[in-house]
């Protein structure tokens, strides 16, 4: 099975300008493409491959402003400055099928049934997709969701683990969460549990390929959800 994977980084009632949010998103961009070569040239969705590589994206703050507006009704926006939906926006690396990489934003909505995220999809198949889902990387990349962002819950997840644990965001193969509603005890040694992780709790297998995944430890996560939850 080729699976799927992604990291996505989520969090509600959070009310902000769209003024507020250009630094965090410039600064995780550029540091994803210090990072690794995968999101160095990004440009944005278009309705074919051929229109959307006509438009690479300026990293900037007023690049950005543009995108951000120019996919945001008038009317959604109240005098304050407030959207009602929040900002949305999405880019996409310019690789093909197997080896794309797109980052996805949907941010400033204050609502407990719209959740702000960070959605960062992975290549599916090659050496690029080993090389993201090593642990040191998928962290790097989690530090720079939470230094940006601050978010409730990250994950790494894909679509394989979410039909095997019966969830979506719940538990990933590498979990982040900023709060743990209830006493919590961790008893597996296969599972690693940093219990303060830039202010969170940080929990991924034990592998000694370095690997971030390992499909015959998918039974340790489930353990994980039932701990949780």
């Amino acid at each position: 099975m080729n699976d799927i994977f992604y990291i996505g980084a989520y969090w509600k009632n959070r009310k902000q300008k769209l003024d507020v949010l250009l630094s965090p998103t410039l600064t995780l961009l550029e540091g994803l493409a210090r990072m690794d070569d995968q999101f160095l040239d990004l440009f944005e969705k278009g309705n074919s491959r051929s229109q959307a590589l006509k438009s690479k994206v300026l990293k900037t703050e007023d690049e950005l402003c543009r995108l951000f507006l120019k996919r945001t009704k008038k009317n959604d926006i109240d005098s304050n400055g407030y959207s009602s939906i929040g900002y949305r926006l999405s880019f996409w690396n310019g690789q093909g099928d197997g080896q794309a990489s797109s980052i996805s934003f949907s941010l400033g909505t204050n609502s407990d049934i719209l959740s702000n995220y960070v959605l960062i999809d992975l290549p599916s198949e090659g050496v690029l997709k080993e090389r993201l889902l090593q642990i040191d990387i998928v962290l790097q990349i989690i530090e720079l969701l939470i230094t940006n962002f601050n978010p409730e819950v990250i994950v790494l997840n894909s679509r394989r683990l979410q039909a095997e644990l019966d969830s979506v965001d719940d538990v990933g193969w590498v979990s982040y969460k900023k709060n743990i509603s209830r006493k919590f005890r961790m008893s597996d040694d296969n599972i690693v549990h940093v219990s303060n992780y830039m202010g969170g709790h940080l929990f991924y297998l034990k592998n000694e390929s370095g690997k971030a995944y390992n499909y015959s430890s998918i039974a340790h996560l489930k353990g994980l959800t039932k701990s949780l939850f």
